[in-house]
């Protein structure tokens, strides 16, 4: 194999490791029900150094098992009634990386997390393919995911 063909197979290999299926909430809220762990759904903004956190990708090297960021929440629990339950509290973030590639979050913005309980403790997976975060969420995503919790119907896009 030419030296070309070389590295296009790696490039293949390396995009058909990360390929993801797209975002979904009702997808999260689906897993999350089926886990064994317990989940909460927040609405709200996480305080920490972005730098604390592996890049999102690193072509030069393969990231394993980063150690969790601890960041802080504030913002709504989801409930019945909506986001309305207060949340002031620090979570950690576990980031699971790729390959190279690994899952990353923006300090201070508006996002919808789903967060494993840990008895007193909360857990937000950050993925390679984001699964569990959802970043700027609209009012649709949000009216989705309070119909799952209502048990409306609750489907992930196909």
């Amino acid at each position: 194999m030419n030296a070309l063909g070389a590295i296009l197979a790696l490039t293949a290999t390396q995009t058909a490791a990360l390929s993801c299926l797209p975002p979904d909430p009702a997808r999260a809220f689906q897993a999350a029900s089926e886990a064994p762990s317990a989940y909460v759904v927040l609405l709200g903004q996480f305080a920490f150094d972005a730098a604390d956190l592996p890049p999102s990708t690193s072509q030069s090297e393969r990231v394993v098992n980063p150690d969790p960021v601890t960041a802080h929440f504030v913002g709504n629990g989801l409930t019945l009634d909506g986001f309305t339950s207060p949340q002031n509290r620090d979570i950690a973030l576990e980031v699971t990386c790729a390959g190279s590639w690994c899952g990353t979050l923006q300090p201070d913005t508006t996002v919808m997390a789903f967060a494993r309980k840990d008895g007193e403790n909360y857990t937000v997976e950050l993925e390679a393919c984001s699964g569990w975060v959802f970043p700027e969420p609209t009012e649709e995503t949000l009216k989705q995911v309070v119909g799952c919790l209502r048990g409306n119907a609750c489907d992930p896009a196909l």
